[in-house]
C-alpha cells in the first residue's frame, strides 16, 4: 500500500469513510501540465554519460508535476524508462533516470545515457505516463556504438557531423541542423570528460 493509500486509510478510520476509495481526479499527475525541460522544447530526449557530481551537467531534465488543479506533485517518484532503445550504453552504477520531486513539484535528473536512436522514450510520475518522445541522442556516440565515455572516436563523429554530413545523431536540440547550441552541448560534455563510472549496461 503506498503512502496516500495509507493516509487515506487512517482518515477513513477516523472520518468512518471507505478505507481504500479511489484517488480524486486532483490527486492524479497531469501529463498536460506538467513539463519535462529541455525535452519537451527538443522534442527528443538529450543526454551524456557521467556522474551527477563531476559530469557536464549539459544534459539535466528538468521534470515539474502538477496534479490536475495545477498544484505541484510533491514526493511523486518520476522514471524515464528507455527499454524500448536498443543499443543505448546507461550507468549500472547509476543511471541518474529516476528521482522524487521535492515539495514545489521539481526533481532535476541527470541521466547517464549513450547511444543514439529512434525509439520511444518515456517519463512516468507515480505510473502515469507524462511523456513518450520518439528520438534519444547522446553527445557519447561514434557514429556506430556508444561505450560510456567521451572519447576521440566521439569528437571526429560530431566533427564530421558539423561540418559536413549534418547526421541527425549529432542535432541533440533537434532544430534540423548540426549547429551551434550542438557543438556547445558536445564540448562541454567533451572537455569535462564525461563517463559513466560503471562502464555500460
Amino acid at each position: 500500500m503506498n503512502l496516500k493509500l495509507l493516509l487515506a486509510a487512517i482518515m477513513s478510520l477516523i472520518l468512518g469513510t471507505s478505507a481504500l476509495s479511489a484517488p480524486a481526479v486532483s490527486d492524479v499527475p497531469d501529463a498536460d501540465l506538467s513539463d519535462v525541460e529541455p525535452w519537451d522544447t527538443f522534442d527528443q530526449a538529450f543526454t551524456t554519460p557521467g556522474s551527477p557530481d563531476a559530469g557536464s551537467h549539459v544534459d539535466d531534465v528538468t521534470a515539474t508535476i502538477r496534479y490536475t488543479n495545477g498544484n505541484p506533485v510533491p514526493f511523486s517518484h518520476v522514471w524515464v524508462d528507455v527499454s524500448g532503445c536498443p543499443g543505448l550504453c546507461t550507468d549500472p552504477s547509476m543511471d541518474g533516470l529516476s528521482g522524487s520531486t521535492d515539495v514545489n513539484g521539481v526533481v532535476v535528473l541527470n541521466p547517464r545515457v549513450g547511444g543514439c536512436a529512434d525509439c520511444e522514450v518515456l517519463v512516468f510520475a507515480d505510473g502515469v505516463r507524462i511523456r513518450s518522445y520518439e528520438k534519444i541522442r547522446s553527445t557519447d556516440w561514434d557514429g556506430a556504438s556508444a561505450d560510456g565515455a567521451l572519447s576521440g572516436a566521439d569528437f571526429s563523429f560530431f566533427a564530421g557531423a558539423l561540418k559536413e554530413t549534418q547526421d541527425s545523431c549529432a542535432d541533440y536540440d533537434n532544430d534540423g541542423h548540426v549547429s551551434g547550441l550542438d557543438f556547445s552541448f558536445f564540448a562541454t560534455s567533451f572537455k569535462l570528460g564525461d563517463a559513466n563510472s560503471g562502464g555500460c549496461e
